[in-house]
Formats: C-alpha cells, sequence, structure tokens
C-alpha cells in the first residue's frame, strides 16, 4: 500500500495509462482516462483485492486509444469512452443501480462537456447523448442483475464500448 491508501500497483498502472492516453490522444483522452481511474481508485481499491481484475479489464480499452492513433479516426473517441464509462459501472456495480450509472454517467457527461468544448452541433451532441444513456443504462442494468465474474464484466465492457461504435453511424 501507497501512503495514500492506494495499491501501489493501481498508482502505478493509472500513471502508465494517463500518460499513454495523453500522448496518443491527448487531453480530452486524459480526462475521461483519469476520471474512470478516480472510481477505479475510491470504490476498487476497497474491494479487497478485487482492484486487480478491475485494473486488468481497463487496459483493453487502450485497443481503441491504438485505432485511433493508427488511423487518426477522432471518432474512436465515443467507444474509449463508453468502454471506460462501462468500466466505472462495473466498479460500483455491487452497490447497486444508481451507484453504477452515476459513476458512468460522471464519465459520459465529462465527455460531453468536452465534445461541447470542441464545438460539436447540437443534432451530434444530442445523438451521443442519447447514445450514451441508452447504453450506459443498458450496461448498468446488466451488471446489477448478474454475479460478477472476469469474463462477464469483460464481455460486458466489450460489448458496450462495440454499441458505441456501431452507434457512430446513427444519422445526427
Amino acid at each position: 500500500m501507497s501512503s495514500l491508501g492506494f495499491p501501489l500497483g493501481l498508482l502505478i498502472v493509472e500513471a502508465a495509462f494517463l500518460t499513454v492516453a495523453h500522448v496518443a490522444g491527448g487531453p480530452p483522452w486524459t480526462v475521461v482516462s483519469a476520471l474512470a481511474f478516480a472510481v477505479l481508485g475510491v470504490a476498487g481499491s476497497r474491494q479487497d483485492g478485487a482492484w486487480r481484475e478491475l485494473v486488468w479489464l481497463i487496459l483493453p480499452s487502450l485497443g481503441w486509444l491504438a485505432a485511433f492513433w493508427a488511423t487518426g479516426n477522432r471518432e474512436l473517441f465515443f467507444p474509449f469512452t463508453m468502454y471506460l464509462a462501462a468500466h466505472a459501472a462495473v466498479t460500483v456495480s455491487g452497490r447497486g443501480l444508481s451507484p453504477a450509472c452515476a459513476a458512468g454517467g460522471l464519465v459520459v457527461a465529462a465527455f460531453l462537456v468536452i465534445r461541447v468544448v470542441q464545438a460539436a452541433t447540437p443534432n451530434v451532441l444530442a445523438v451521443e447523448a442519447v447514445a450514451a444513456g441508452v447504453i450506459l443504462v443498458a450496461t448498468c442494468l446488466v451488471l446489477v442483475r448478474r454475479e460478477r465474474s472476469l469474463l462477464g464484466d469483460g464481455l460486458i465492457l466489450a460489448l458496450a464500448s462495440a454499441a458505441a461504435f456501431v452507434s457512430l453511424r446513427l444519422p445526427s
């Protein structure tokens, strides 16, 4: 444990993840990552070792960052964000539906603020907000109605981000 009460491994992974997010994606990618790690740091470190599984589960989100870096497709910020929003929901899902939705909603809210700063049109913002809300609520409903498992959690995260990727084709 570090002097702050957080596992040292979590702090090291977080620092590396945020560095990669900043270098490869920039500030928007770093902000949503930092929020997901804040939820993980506060809630996950209280789960007697479960934080290790949660750290392993957050790492695949870097696939979206790698795809963005390789292609320059800025739209991939949305599935990346939804992966992290779903991860935040997974982290607190043991506390119930409202906390899971609130944790994921924090990440989604940051995404929407970033999109406003990026001057997204009202139509685009509306589509993104509705898609994010539907994906997050569906994710949270599934999370609170099942037994936790590493494989199940990973599948839910993958499906949430895949749904976000598919929603990029919605008309806006």
